[in-house]
């Protein structure tokens, strides 16, 4: 992977076309997916969906590349708010979000047998090592109270 990366902003609900056409183009794209249980009428399914929406991430090259602007679907590069300069993406920043990704919460035998005021040892990289109290739970969705940040987290199935 490239140490740098520029951040792309697109039309809505474009991603999966857009790193699809700049890598086709020969450019080096990173579109982080997630996956998402969503109802259908007669269902459930599992869906792969931008975790960022609207945004891609592009091999850096130092400045704006027209070719990528002309892409269909892609509106802008992202700039810095404070200098208003292109924004860089280090490759460790990436790297962070593929951990994040491939990290499992549960399992989807633990989230069954789970019960309101349940302790959790956590063991995700962000939070490894802290303690969890179960203060919600539905069949989608867990909120978890991690004491010694005062943080409620909310965990989708």
């Amino acid at each position: 992977m490239t140490e740098n990366w520029n951040a792309l902003y697109l039309k809505p609900r474009t991603e999966k076309k857009v790193a699809e056409r700049l890598s086709q183009k020969g450019y080096e794209v990173y579109l982080p997916l997630c996956v998402v249980k969503k109802q259908y009428s007669d269902r459930w399914k599992k869906v792969e969906e931008p975790l960022l929406k609207s945004y891609i991430f592009v091999a850096a090259e130092g400045s704006k590349n027209p070719d990528i602007l002309r892409t269909d679907g892609v509106l802008n590069y992202v700039h810095s708010s404070t200098t208003g300069k292109l924004a860089v993406i280090k490759k460790a920043e990436l790297d962070q979000i593929q951990d994040y990704l491939s990290q499992k919460v549960f399992e989807e035998s633990e989230w069954d047998n789970l019960k309101l005021g349940d302790t959790l040892h956590l063991t995700n990289y962000v939070f490894q090592g802290k303690q969890a109290t179960v203060v919600e739970l539905n069949k989608n969705t867990i909120k978890l109270v991690i004491e010694d940040l005062g943080f409620v987290w909310e965990v989708k199935r």
